[in-house]
């Protein structure tokens, strides 16, 4: 926040807990995409809130595609940063659905946060993209409907929304704002 525009650069995670965590920060595996970071909606002037679907697939030789697909983790996650090139180790807001046995996600959070008329921070997610699933349907039978497309509003508890900011800022050693 308050920097000005310069050329891109690729953006970095420190590594969690989580295998899937550490998957991310590593770059092996892992296919985060869509990554929508704005101001933190509790930290507006202090740091940036990104939210992005995240896949983590085992390695191509490991198993058959199915089996790839079926040991898929697949999240829409949450990362703060201080610069927009630095991010907090990843934050699993919910599961969501692999679309295929490379790391695609079949459900996306749209650009950013939205704030409700009680003060909540909420996000949407659109789940069953559209032509997220054509790969997956190839082989897997059973999914040849797809999933059904909609838009899904999530709300958070904006204390513990506070709260992961203050613990991601800690972690990133951003200046106190």
């Amino acid at each position: 926040p308050g920097a000005a525009w310069g050329p891109f650069r690729r953006v970095r995670f420190l590594a969690g807990a989580e295998a899937w965590q550490r998957a991310v920060a590593a770059d092996v595996g892992a296919d985060v995409y869509t990554f929508a970071a704005k101001p933190n909606p509790v930290d507006p002037g202090g740091s940036l809130a990104a939210l992005f679907p995240v896949a983590v697939a085992p390695p191509p030789d490991a198993l058959n595609r199915t089996a790839r697909y079926l040991a898929t983790e697949a999240y829409v996650a949450l990362a703060f940063s201080c610069d927009g090139v630095r991010f907090s180790a990843p934050v699993a807001l919910l599961r969501a659905t692999p679309a295929s046995d490379r790391g695609e996600v079949n459900d996306h959070p749209v650009d950013g946060f939205a704030t409700l008329a009680d003060g909540r921070p909420a996000f949407y997610v659109h789940e069953g993209v559209p032509g997220t699933f054509k790969e997956l349907c190839a082989y897997r039978a059973d999914k040849s409907a797809g999933v059904a497309s909609r838009l899904v509003r999530y709300a958070l508890d904006r204390a513990a929304l506070e709260a992961a900011t203050r613990d991601a800022k800690r972690a990133l050693a951003c200046a106190a704002s």
